[in-house]
């Protein structure tokens, strides 16, 4: 090993450029603009809603004593912001780690000088782990580290610490340390040693989803570095990453780190915020910060980045507390489409659409194209890049099963996909037919069949993979077969599974189908398909379904809160809505709003209001600019106030809707299931009929897609495009 001088005098270098002057804040640039305590080689982590903070180093860099340990210890409530308390501290350190474990926050190793400030220092490595109870304010010995270690990092996934990197120093040696765990649920702390990271380090930053463990930047014999690699906790190795892209000389050196929502996010010496997005692979400029800083903290709570403390290279030590919002703000415009793309069913979820240009008034003459289909299907059509893809199952038994990809402007066939299917089903009009709608992004189509198929496959043809959750998991069970569709998110799918045997949830991953995780569910009947709430943080899974509604964190499947008072909500899928989800039933007592960001069993007192004299039968409520739009069974269309559930109106439709109506900017669609087309303006005073359309076609419109010039509609066997 190189001798370890030479990286001091490195961090001497670095330091020899920070002032002592610190620059006027503007107050409302920062979350705290003056912490109390200094916050240099500090700890900082999140627990319960808190933000701790315990001191690390105060005083000029590179001086070290007992007097020059910052050892307070302190908290403050996140949201809503509170007043900062003053907590008992802990053993006096700097370069330890800290985190949370299950209300406790728990500090790892660190170093520690003892001498008087005018004596020659002794600072070193120590191997104590302490424990702090918020409840009795006290901190206790919790174990012991199999060496002395510091300037590491620490993170807990699961109930098992990871403790990463570092060094030993002062303790008559200085050797690079590397990567080891422990079961934080045993009686006592039994430590495993993990496979060594890429590269000896310290001085790095660190984060973490709830299965990799992201390893950013730090310093090793040849100096400073951007390597960024990433641990997998379940299959125990490591990976390497593409670099940081921080510039300097300095990289990734005391760089900051913190994870939301598929994104690696990373503080750097700059004010630049760097953002790993996980799915793609690439780093990505997120955000610039007001104060450049590094050896400082992030913290991420609820959709946001708190950026803690540190040093300036220019003005010193910084005790300001920026806070980045990375959540979009729940409204009821939330996942609205540019109108490029219909990607899924109900386009992503919301049944909202930008899409510029589209026909508003059409009779038979104005149909673009027109094709006949082979088999038969009750799906909807899907859009990408000005493709078109959709589902059909063929024969009086089901025995082949299509996937097929027109062209947007022409109809023109590119390609069809036939799969033999195995799980042989009777074609009946009580059964679901190729029901499941697909969903698409850029690098495919992810197709599900409820004879237990699904497959994916590129914008060219060719499968990827495909598989059968019939043969993995038994049969589905029921008189009227599976309705559920996919939903995705960027590196994923989920399908529920709710059927007259005990059924599951999957997230699954896009590039190889194999399974993230699976939840068994108890047997329950239903034809819904769940919706991705990616507004809040932890992302999650709202599902509406047979007597429960639900939300599953989409990280690791656990459920963060339930209603159980719901009946005949079968069909429709929940809706997204400002700060309440929409809840659509055929019975009226159970179209209701239920608040979007609770925990745990909620009451009948938590439904914030019922929907007055309205119900959703086969479609699911539509939510456009502060109003709610349900269709019964009878093709009676209420508009109700989002904010009330009082009802504004009622207008009869020609028919009922299989297709949930769209919202497109000030005007909402409804197609009807015999050809009609209402087109109605958005205004809760009256209903007022813009246009009324019909065609002559055969069979109910199950379902539709709208982009930028294009409605594109399918019946069971026909699909059709109206172009302006």
């Amino acid at each position: 090993m190189k001798s370890v001088v030479y990286l001091w005098s490195l961090m001497f270098w670095a330091n020899c450029l920070i002032a002592n002057s610190v620059d006027k804040e503007e107050s409302n640039k920062f979350w705290s603009k003056e912490a109390p305590l200094e916050m240099v080689s500090f700890g900082s982590c999140e627990s319960d809603g808190y933000l701790y903070l315990h001191g690390g180093h105060k005083g000029k860099a590179h001086t070290y004593s007992k007097a020059h340990h910052e050892n307070e210890f302190w908290r403050i409530k996140l949201q809503p912001k509170g007043e900062w308390e003053k907590l008992k501290n802990g053993t006096p350190a700097q370069g330890y780690a800290m985190v949370s474990y299950k209300g406790r926050i728990i500090k790892v190793g660190g170093s520690q000088a003892t001498n008087e400030p005018e004596d020659p220092h002794n600072l070193h490595s120590i191997d104590e782990i302490e424990s702090y109870e918020p409840k009795t304010n006290k901190w206790t010995l919790y174990g012991k580290l199999p060496e002395p270690r510091s300037s590491h990092e620490a993170v807990v996934v699961g109930d098992v610490l990871y403790v990463f990197g570092g060094w030993d120093f002062g303790n008559g040696r200085e050797e690079w340390l590397g990567c080891i765990s422990a079961d934080l649920s045993a009686k006592k702390i039994q430590w495993k040693t993990l496979p060594e990271m890429p590269a000896d380090r310290r001085a790095f930053s660190i984060t973490h989803d709830n299965r990799y463990i992201y390893v950013v930047g730090g310093m090793d014999d040849g100096g400073t570095m951007n390597d960024f690699d990433i641990f997998d906790t379940k299959k125990n190795e490591w990976s390497r990453g593409p670099e940081l892209p921080s510039k300097g000389s300095l990289k990734g050196f005391g760089s900051a780190a913190g994870y939301i929502d598929g994104n690696v996010y990373v503080s750097d010496t700059s004010e630049s915020l760097h953002r790993y997005d996980v799915s793609e692979e690439k780093w990505h400029v997120a955000n610039k910060l007001n104060k450049a800083r590094f050896f400082h903290r992030i913290t991420s709570f609820n959709g946001d980045l708190y950026v803690i403390g540190g040093t300036s290279m220019k003005t010193g030590e910084v005790n300001s507390i920026e806070k980045i919002s990375l959540k979009a703000k729940p409204t009821a415009q939330s996942g609205i489409l540019d109108g490029k793309n219909w990607p899924g069913f109900r386009g992503d979820g919301s049944s909202l659409t930008l899409a510029k240009n589209l026909p508003s008034k059409w009779q038979d003459s104005d149909i673009k194209w027109s094709k006949k289909l082979e088999g038969y299907g009750q799906s909807s059509p899907v859009v990408f890049d000005e493709k078109i893809y959709i589902t059909d199952v063929i024969g009086e038994k089901k025995e082949k099963l299509g996937v097929h990809c027109y062209d947007l402007k022409t109809g023109k066939k590119n390609w069809s996909k036939f799969f033999n299917n195995k799980n042989l089903q009777k074609v009946s009009q009580y059964i679901s037919k190729g029901s499941s709608t697909p969903c698409v992004d850029k690098y495919g189509v992810y197709c599900f069949f409820e004879t237990g198929l699904l497959v994916a496959i590129s914008h060219e043809g060719n499968v990827f993979w495909k598989r059968s959750v019939t043969e993995e998991y038994g049969a589905f069970e029921g008189n009227h077969g599976i309705g559920t569709s996919l939903v995705q998110s960027k590196g994923h799918l989920v399908l529920l599974i709710d059927h007259s045997a005990e059924g599951y949830l999957l997230k699954i991953d896009k590039k190889t189908g194999k399974n993230t995780w699976k939840n068994d569910r108890e047997k329950r009947v239903s034809w819904s398909t769940p919706v991705i709430d990616e507004s809040i943080s932890p992302n999650r899974i709202i599902i509406s379904s047979n007597g429960l509604v639900e939300a599953i964190n989409i990280e690791d499947g656990k459920q963060i809160w339930s209603y159980n008072g719901v009946q005949k909500n079968t069909i429709p899928s929940a809706t997204l809505g400002g700060d309440v989800i929409l809840v659509g039933s055929s019975e009226k007592p159970s179209s209701i709003a239920l608040p979007r960001n609770k925990k745990g069993l909620l009451s009948a007192d938590q439904i914030q209001w019922t929907a007055e004299n309205a119900t959703s039968s086969m479609s699911s409520p539509l939510v456009l600019d502060g109003n709610v739009y349900y269709v019964n069974r009878a093709g009676v269309v209420s508009c109700n106030d989002i904010k009330t559930g009082k009802k504004f109106w009622d207008h009869r439709l020609p028919s009922s809707c299989w297709a949930t109506p769209v919202g497109v900017r000030e005007y909402v669609y409804f197609f009807c299931k015999e050809g009609s087309t209402v087109v109605m303006k958005n205004d809760r005073e009256a209903p007022r009929e813009v246009f009324k359309n019909k065609l002559d076609i055969k069979g109910p419109v199950y379902g539709v897609a709208v982009v930028n010039n294009a409605i594109v509609m399918r019946t069971g066997s026909s699909l059709f495009s109206l172009m302006n």
